[in-house]
C-alpha cells in the first residue's frame, strides 16, 4: 500500500499489521500506532511525521535522519 501526497490527520493505525507500506509526500499529523506491527514500512519520503501515540511501533519502520531528530524526544521518553 502506498499513500501518496495525502494528509492523514488523526488517523488510527492502532493494532494494524502494516506491511510494505510507504508514505511519499504524505503528512501524518497526530497519527496513532498503538500496538501496531510494522514490517517494511517506509516513512523516509513522508512530508511530515507527527505521532500522537504508539511511537514504539516504529521499530519496524524506516525513517530518515531528519525524522529521527524530530522524533528523538518522543523516542527517548519510551526508553
Amino acid at each position: 500500500m502506498t499513500f501518496v501526497d495525502c494528509i492523514l490527520r488523526d488517523v488510527d493505525f492502532g493494532q494494524a499489521a502494516l506491511t510494505d507500506v510507504a508514505f511519499p509526500g504524505t503528512t501524518l499529523d497526530r497519527a496513532r500506532f498503538d500496538r501496531a506491527v510494522m514490517s517494511r514500512v517506509d516513512l523516509r519520503d513522508a512530508a511530515s511525521v507527527q505521532i500522537a501515540s504508539g511511537i514504539e511501533a516504529l521499530k519496524g519502520a524506516t525513517i530518515s535522519t531528519a525524522q529521527l531528530f524530530d522524533l528523538a524526544p518522543a523516542l527517548a521518553r519510551q526508553a
